[in-house]
């Protein structure tokens, strides 16, 4: 990630890796029980 991106960007990236994640988290476990 570069530097010299907005603060807003970051925040938006950082939301979307947090959800992304959680989604991923609650997919493997859904598989496992």
């Amino acid at each position: 990630m570069l530097v010299t991106q907005n603060t807003t960007t970051n925040q938006d990236e950082n939301f979307m890796h947090l959800a992304l994640a959680q989604a991923t988290h609650a997919l493997s476990r859904k598989e496992v029980p």
